[in-house]
């Protein structure tokens, strides 16, 4: 099963990355309502996009019913849009730790990945 192993442990690590809540070096912090109203406004991005429609067609009638549902509400007066989405970093030296985080994470994969592939030649 070593096999399985090295599938499931990067899985695995990219759903924690993706669903943790710790705020870290270079993260933007934002409230649920924030993440609602950026995911409520990549839908009409989202159906731009030729190759999301065609790899997701039945995704892309849900998203147009939705958005004809909301414009109906918003015409009726009964949805009330929040105004605007401000996102703040949780850094406070303001992009500076950003890039250089991002650089470190870079090296360090690239050196995993040398590792990696000298212990693949000596097995």
């Amino acid at each position: 099963m070593p096999t399985l192993s090295i599938v499931c442990s990067p899985i695995f690590g990219m759903h924690t990355w993706q669903v943790e809540k710790t705020s870290t070096l270079g993260s933007v912090a934002t409230t649920e309502e924030v993440k609602k109203q950026l995911a409520v406004s990549s839908w009409s991005f989202n159906l731009r996009d030729k190759e999301f429609c065609t790899l997701f067609p039945h995704l892309c009638e849900e998203v147009r019913e939705k958005l004809k549902e909301r414009e109906e509400r918003r015409k009726d007066g009964t949805l009330h849009d929040e105004g605007l989405i401000c996102i703040q970093s949780s850094s406070p030296h303001n992009g500076y730790y950003g890039p250089l985080g991002n650089m470190l994470v870079i090296v360090l994969f690239i050196g995993f990945a040398f590792t990696v592939h000298y212990l693949l030649q000596l097995a």
